[in-house]
């Protein structure tokens, strides 16, 4: 049974499985035009291989799950970079552009991680000109100037960790936003956008406070905000969790795919929801939610594989802390990876929009 509006609205496994074999049965036009015969070829076999991964996952118990979890997005992400137009022919000149990949692109230490302070733990940049982790990040338009980031960081971003445990330590959360109703936008005047920012602090913001978490989200930044009598940001009636944001030109804002709906041109629509992400790391972007969820896997997989002494004590339940927010995880990754992969493959058809899966 869901729990929250979020749960109701995402697909299952299976849906987004189904979703993704049909994108492969009938590609559209633009992707068709870039699988020339070892694309194609590679497109489909990694795919196919993804989804035998995810499916021995969840057949399996925790203790070997991140091995086929990781292998399975990164299966997948072969197959973006494989039919992403943003990547070119083997033959290239600049070979920075392939699609071609090998190598991880990441660097992690599991051997020096203590089991409680796994969500302190970073992930570095390892990147080349083949990398997979750099083919798979140009093809769904993510940095790669973040040069280092927390394990606490990205699973703070994860709606489905962040609504069960809330965020680790001081990192900020996504934030679900109500986006403008399409026919409530007067041309050439002055309108309002309503969103959840007290999540990110758990109290009332000061007006300096606001601009200062403003400026940490890319789609935020720049935009002004209603000030009440007492010099406070203003809150939404009856809802006081929600500050009013005032827009003074829609020129940064987009129309979602449904038409009913316009928001910040940065937004990410994660699983069907409009999300604002902070930027993470040392660079001034914020990452796509298939390589926040690519970070995490790696890292975990790189502790079950190399360190498997940290990572029993880590799922003991009855001596570790975190035992349930790990079990969570790779839980939710069964059903959050297809969901996000079945998104990204219908945004190679619209590279850079805002776009939500069908």
């Amino acid at each position: 049974m869901p729990k929250t509006y979020f749960s109701m609205e995402v697909n299952t496994a299976a849906e987004s499985w189904r979703t993704i074999r049909t994108f492969r049965a009938d590609p559209p036009e633009s992707v068709r035009e870039a699988l020339d015969a070892d694309r194609a070829l590679e497109f489909q076999m990694a795919l196919e291989q993804a989804q035998q991964q995810f499916k021995a996952a969840a057949s399996i118990g925790y203790e070997s799950r991140p091995l086929n979890l990781y292998y399975g997005i990164a299966q997948a992400g072969r197959a973006l970079a494989a039919a992403s137009p943003m990547l070119g022919a083997l033959t290239m000149p600049d070979v920075a552009q392939t699609w071609s990949a090998s190598g991880h692109g990441l660097k992690f230490s599991p051997a020096v991680i203590p089991a409680a302070a796994l969500f302190d733990a970073k992930v570095r940049t390892n990147l080349t000109n083949k990398d997979l982790f750099s083919r798979v990040s140009l093809a769904v338009g993510s940095p790669l100037d973040f040069n280092q980031v927390a394990l606490g960081e990205l699973v703070s971003q994860l709606p489905e960790f962040r609504m069960e445990f809330g965020t680790v330590e001081d990192w900020l959360p996504e934030l679900h936003d109500y986006g403008i109703p399409s026919y409530a936008v007067v041309p050439n005047g002055k309108q309002v956008w309503d969103i959840r920012l007290i999540d990110a602090f758990g109290d009332r913001p000061s007006a300096d406070e606001l601009r200062h978490l403003l400026d940490r989200y890319p789609s935020l930044r720049g935009l002004e905000f209603d000030i009440d009598e007492t010099g406070a940001p203003a809150l939404v009636s009856g809802d006081t969790r929600a500050v009013r944001l005032m827009i003074r030109s829609l020129d940064a804002f987009a129309l979602d795919p449904s038409g009913a709906w316009w928001r910040p041109r940065q937004t990410t629509i994660y699983r069907r929801h409009g999300v604002q992400l902070p930027a993470v790391g040392e660079g001034g972007g914020a990452l796509r939610p298939l390589m926040n969820w690519w970070i995490l896997l790696y890292a975990l997989s790189m502790i079950a594989r190399y360190a498997p002494r940290t990572w029993s004590s880590i799922l003991a339940i009855s001596t570790s802390p975190i035992a349930s927010h790990v079990e969570h995880l790779l839980d939710t990754a069964l059903d959050a990876v297809p969901d996000l992969v079945a998104e990204e493959l219908h945004r190679l058809q619209r590279p850079g929009s805002i776009s939500q899966s069908s």
